[in-house]
Order: C-alpha cells, then sequence, then structure tokens
C-alpha cells in the first residue's frame, strides 16, 4: 500500500424553522417550502406579554454562502413582507419582563448570557415616562401612543405635550403622530402635573439643539435625550449656566460697585492717590467682568451629580472640544496660555507667562479647574504639589494688603476679580 486515505463526513445544517422567547410556543416548525414571514407567523401563538415593536430575524442558506441578519416588528407588517421562513431560519421574540429586564441595570455579563445580546444599539431609543425613564429596541413605523398603551403609567400624561425628538427635528403635540423608528432619538411623556421648561444643549453633543421637557428632568436625561456625547467632548469642562445664577452676580458685581464708588467719594480724604487709583482700576475690572451664571461642579455623564442635577427653565448647557491648554491670569507680566505639560507645574507656568508682578499675592495663588470649581495650590510635603489638569486657570490674585482702603472695600474687590476671573476662565476652554 503506497498511500491510505481516510475521509471525513460533512454535517449540512437542515434545520426547520425555530422560534424562541418567553412569550411564544417556542420551538420547531416544519417546513416543506419557502414561505413569506407572514404567513408562518400567523400559526405563532403569542402571549399578552409579548413585546410587538422589536424581533430578530436570522437565515443561513442551506450552502452556506449566505447569512440574512435583520430585525422587524409585528405592529408593522412592512418590516417583515419581504421576509421568507425557510430551512436555517431562526425567529427571536422578547417579553414585557425581558425589556424591564433590559432596563433594569443588568452587567454586560448577564446580558451577554441571555437572548438581549441580539439587540443592536442602532435600534435603541430612549423612553421617558413620568415614573419612569426607558432605553427600548423599536423598528419600522410606530406613534408615541403605542408605546405608552404598552407600558402604561401610574400617572397621567399630558398628551398634547409629548415631545419626540428625532435625528433632524423635534416635534410637539406628537402623541398620535408616526415615525419612522430609524429617525428615532428619544420620545418625552410629560405628566399631566408636570410643567414643561425649555433648555437648550450645545457643542460636543450628538443633537444639540432646544428641547421642551418636563421639570422633573434631569441632566442625565438631558443627554440621553441629545443621543450622547460626541468622542471629542471635554467631559471635565462641560458648562451649565442658568439664569438666577447669572442674576445673583449682576447683584453682586452692582453692590460691589456701590461699596467702591461710595469709598471714592466719601473716604476720599483718608485714602491717598495710589488708594484712588486701586479703585478706579477695580471699577474699570468690573465693567468688564461679564457675569455668565455658570454653575460649577462636575457634570461628566457618568457623575453622581448628573443624575441629581434637575433642569430649570433656560439653562444652557455647553460642551466644549477636548483642551489642551492651561491658561495663567491676574498678576503676571504676561496673562496668556500655554499646551499642557504633564511634568510642569503651577510654578513653571507662572514662570513661563514671564513670573509674578509686583503686586501679586503670591500665597493665595489658586486653581479654577475646567468644570469650574477653584482649589487652592499647595506644594507643601504633608499635601503634595498641586496637580495641574488640562483646561485649568491657574490665577494669580493682586496682594489685597497693599490696599489703604477699608476691609469693606477690599471684599467688594474679591468679589469683582473672583467673577471676571472665572467669566476669563470660561471663555479660554470655551474658545
Amino acid at each position: 500500500i503506497e498511500a491510505l486515505y481516510i475521509g471525513n463526513n460533512v454535517n449540512i445544517n437542515s434545520r426547520d424553522v425555530f422560534v424562541s422567547g418567553d412569550s411564544v410556543t417556542s420551538g420547531f416548525y416544519q417546513v416543506t417550502e419557502d414561505k413569506k414571514l407572514e404567513k408562518f407567523l400567523e400559526n405563532l401563538q403569542f402571549s399578552s406579554e409579548i413585546y410587538p415593536f422589536y424581533s430578530i430575524y436570522e437565515r443561513v442558506a442551506v450552502s452556506g454562502l449566505s447569512k440574512i441578519s435583520s430585525s422587524f416588528s409585528l405592529s408593522d407588517p412592512d418590516t417583515y413582507s419581504n421576509l421568507m421562513a425557510s430551512k436555517n431560519t431562526t425567529l427571536s421574540f422578547f417579553g414585557r419582563d425581558q425589556i424591564d429586564l433590559f432596563n433594569s441595570g443588568m452587567s454586560e455579563i448577564e446580558i451577554e448570557d441571555s437572548s438581549l445580546q441580539m439587540i443592536r444599539s442602532e435600534d435603541l431609543v430612549s423612553i421617558s415616562l413620568p415614573d419612569k425613564t426607558l432605553t427600548i429596541p423599536l423598528k419600522g413605523k410606530i406613534s408615541p401612543k403605542q408605546i405608552h398603551l404598552f407600558f402604561g403609567s401610574f400617572n397621567e400624561i399630558d398628551e398634547d405635550k409629548v415631545s419626540v425628538i428625532t435625528n433632524e427635528d423635534i416635534f410637539t403635540n406628537a402623541y398620535e403622530s408616526t415615525f419612522d423608528s430609524e429617525d428615532l432619538v428619544a420620545i418625552s411623556f410629560p405628566s399631566i402635573k408636570e410643567n414643561i421648561i425649555e433648555v437648550t444643549i450645545e457643542g460636543e453633543i450628538l443633537n444639540a439643539g432646544t428641547y421642551f421637557v418636563p421639570s422633573s428632568t434631569n441632566l442625565s436625561d438631558l443627554y440621553t435625550l441629545a443621543g450622547g456625547l460626541r468622542n471629542e467632548a471635554f467631559t471635565s469642562g462641560i458648562q451649565v449656566f442658568r439664569e438666577e445664577i447669572k442674576e445673583k452676580q449682576i447683584k453682586a458685581i452692582r453692590e460691589a460697585k456701590a461699596v467702591l464708588t461710595d469709598a471714592m467719594i466719601h473716604k476720599s480724604s483718608s485714602i491717598s492717590d495710589r488708594g484712588m487709583l486701586d479703585i478706579e482700576s477695580i471699577l474699570l475690572l468690573s465693567e468688564l467682568a461679564d457675569p455668565t451664571g455658570r454653575v460649577a461642579g462636575n457634570f461628566d455623564p457618568n457623575s453622581t451629580t448628573s443624575s441629581s442635577f434637575v433642569l430649570k427653565e433656560g439653562d444652557l448647557i455647553s460642551i466644549p472640544s477636548i483642551s489642551y491648554e492651561v491658561i495663567v491670569q491676574g498678576e503676571v507680566l504676561n496673562s496668556s496660555s500655554f499646551i499642557f505639560n504633564k511634568s510642569m507645574k503651577y510654578k513653571d507656568y507662572i514662570e513661563a507667562a514671564g513670573g509674578f508682578s509686583d503686586y501679586a499675592d503670591k500665597r493665595a495663588v489658586f486653581i479654577i479647574r475646567a468644570n469650574g470649581l477653584s482649589v487652592e495650590t499647595s506644594s507643601s510635603i504633608f499635601s503634595g504639589e498641586t496637580i495641574i489638569y488640562p483646561g485649568d486657570t491657574i490665577v494669580v490674585p493682586r496682594n489685597l494688603d497693599q490696599f489703604e482702603a477699608l476691609p469693606l472695600v477690599s471684599m467688594a474687590t474679591n468679589i469683582i476679580a473672583d467673577i471676571a476671573f472665572s467669566a476669563a476662565s470660561l471663555n479660554a476652554i470655551s474658545d
């Protein structure tokens, strides 16, 4: 014998149609020939817990040369009018409990071990009901009314104020309107007891624009409604502006200016020419200060602040692009911005800005973080060196001990300087 060849068997899949799901009669269904899926579905029995807006269709050709994977909706026959039930076809259906489980915060591992892993992320839409927020898969034509009737709510909704957010526009009073699920981003069902507020989100967000949302909406909900942040978003520098904060800042500047003006008029005899010039310079700074109404804080989408921060009428959320700069301003020879260098300390940036001026308060240098919060600088052996991050602003304040005025004047000066520095820091990030 010169050669011996032992062949092998090849398994060829030629299975009947397999149907899976807790809310449908599962198992294999024999098919003798290809038939339209529409006709095949007539033989299935669904329970009242079936989720009708999304199902999965998969078919592998007997030859193995092709595979079709798609999603369809039982509530929209057009989504499966061209699909066929034939050998090696798998149909996966979901129930109400599975959709609830999908929204229960289950781990990625749990999702991987279930049929929920087949849900495609591009088919997900955010749904905001008065008593809960859901992320659900949708396919085909659908109306907010259909979704509301399926999920229900313990609270009555204001049908006239139901809003729908698509990839291109925002629709109000859209309860009975029909939309293509591929265009949907979010649907909001406000309670009949809730007020509707207008908020705006701009910058590195998928769907920037003005939104009309229930007064109970938090910032995290708005991120979801707007489709999420872009990859270029500078999450550490997210800015929230509120009108009532701006009004308080304007009032604070007005009162501080009144104190300074009063000092110039009534205390002129006890203040030297140098002191008068100091007060005049601060008054000039107050004219340049632009109150922004910024609410300082960590508004990263994953932060606890975002999920607890309730929006108010007129709020503006601005999401800047990633920043690689560090700004130095105040009593230095050359206020400027510098490319971030992780090896540089705050003193190195001050030196790069020409060093301290004669009026600098070297002991009171502080940092305004990109999120608007201020921290004191430190270089002690106990607390360590203050770390500088991209988007930070290093502020060198004026030494108020050089002022000849009263403590009240120093307080007014601090108020104006703080608002001015914060506004300048904000402009630097935004630019």
